[in-house]
């Protein structure tokens, strides 16, 4: 998870589809970063690709250089009998589609492969890994790969990354894929949105509690990070209410001078009333718990059908 910050606002975020929206909208086209969009014929879904190419696009991004996809829901309405849908109607990518993208971003010479799980099991908003993991051992997924759920570390009082390593160092794994629950900018993509990278993960930093990464650097080979956001800050969501109300007509006379802020400063005034009482406050969809069952299924058919073809 990333905590994206510049001098202006504060933007939690662990998209990079997010963050590249944006910064493109505050400077235009980004260089050293190459962006593709696309629909998926037929699916419904939005693919976004994201390739941060220099040390100055990685800069201007807050992200490391590497590949970044997201896939998302083209259109809310949009239905179809074969897609995996979460309560509010709204698709996920079907398990074949899923799966040819984590294909794409895998090293083609990776056969074994370690899975982790990471995230507090004991806490909805944070159980997309382990959930994902215990599917994927009842569907007998461990007698082709290995797994893990590391915990935390109010848990196990040991960094998720020193756990791994020490796996990977008795098991020698081609590669390892990690599952973790993200934290959106916009409440419209929580539950909807998957994202996929090849640049590993930093446990915990959306939400200002940054652990040490698990990356290639520090695992010493390459790391696949996918995850799916379920929460929130509350000051966006505020935020994006007000720029509705703008959008929708709301002029000076209802607004005031707020109605001439604009969605940076919208949220920067609203995390700045939030500070003081509420600090960093995250919420989750109240039917999170119903749609983890959808995501974490989702994920394991789809990580299962990769490592069988493997």
């Amino acid at each position: 998870m990333l905590n994206v910050k510049d001098n202006k606002t504060m933007m939690y975020t662990d998209l990079a589809v997010e963050i590249q929206e944006e910064c493109s909208g505050r400077q235009g086209e980004i260089p050293g970063v190459v962006l593709e969009q696309y629909k998926e014929d037929g699916k419904g879904i939005r693919v976004t690709k994201i390739q941060i190419q220099t040390a100055d696009g990685a800069k201007r991004m807050g992200r490391p250089i590497g590949n970044y996809m997201t896939l998302e829901s083209a259109d809310k309405e949009h239905s179809d009998e074969h897609s995996d849908k979460n309560l509010s109607g709204t698709k996920l990518p079907d398990t074949n589609l899923l799966a040819s993208y984590i294909n794409e971003l895998l090293p083609s010479s990776a056969h074994s492969f370690l899975i982790v799980g990471l995230g507090n099991a004991n806490m909805t908003a944070d159980a997309l890994g382990p959930l994902t993991i215990e599917k994927m051992a009842q569907s007998g997924m461990a007698s082709y790969t290995s797994m893990i759920v590391p915990g935390v570390f109010a848990q196990t009082g040991m960094e998720s990354c020193e756990i791994i390593q020490g796996i990977v160092q008795q098991t020698s794994p081609d590669c390892i894929i990690t599952i973790d629950a993200l934290a959106a900018r916009s409440a419209f993509r929580l539950g909807t949105t998957v994202q996929l990278t090849d640049t590993g993960i930093r446990p915990g930093s959306g939400v200002g509690n940054a652990r040490k990464g698990i990356t290639k650097e520090n695992m010493k080979i390459p790391v696949i990070a996918i995850g799916i956001p379920t929460v929130v800050s509350a000051a966006a969501i505020v935020s994006d209410a007000m720029d509705s109300l703008k959008q929708i007509g709301y002029n000076e006379t209802i607004l005031g001078s707020i109605a001439m802020l604009d969605k940076e400063e919208y949220y920067q005034l609203i995390s700045e009333v939030f500070a003081p009482e509420l600090g960093s406050l995250f919420v989750m969809p109240k039917n999170l718990d119903e749609e983890l069952d959808t995501m974490s299924s989702l994920l394991a058919a789809s990580l299962s059908q990769v490592i069988c073809k493997r």
